[in-house]
């Protein structure tokens, strides 16, 4: 964000010379040094609106700035979410075939005291496997 800095006079100073200019005003005798003193208020009147609406201007531009980098942002979080509880859902989804898969064999292949513990499962290539299938000891 850009830091909006006002043009022309100094902020603070400001009310002491527009005070000057309306002291100015009520002490002068003529009416064209009134007039004077009057265009001379008006220009810095003037001046510190114009500082002040382009000081507004600026800040508005940078809040819109930030508003759609927020929309931006919150977009694609949401996206993120949802992609997150699809992968999620699949992953569950997975698991639970998996699981199911694995109780449909445990039903169909039967297993020996000794599988149950996990030592000799059907299929496998270990010694006491082969030894168990060929009879060898």
């Amino acid at each position: 964000m850009s830091t909006a800095k006002s043009t022309g006079l100094p902020r603070n100073t400001r009310p002491a010379e527009i005070e000057q200019v309306i002291w100015n005003v009520e002490n002068q005798g003529t009416v064209r040094q009134q007039e004077e003193v009057g265009k001379e208020a008006s220009t810095l009147v003037s001046r510190s609106s114009l500082s002040s609406t382009r000081e507004l201007d600026r800040l508005i531009d940078d809040l819109t700035d930030l508003r759609k980098k927020l929309e931006n942002r919150s977009s694609r979080i949401q996206s993120d979410i949802v992609e997150y509880a699809s992968l999620s859902q699949s992953a569950a989804q997975l698991t639970k075939i998996v699981s199911d898969s694995v109780a449909q064999i445990e039903k169909t292949v039967p297993l020996t005291p000794e599988d149950a513990h996990g030592r000799n499962f059907v299929g496998t290539t270990s010694p006491r496997s082969i030894t168990g299938i060929a009879g060898l000891k």
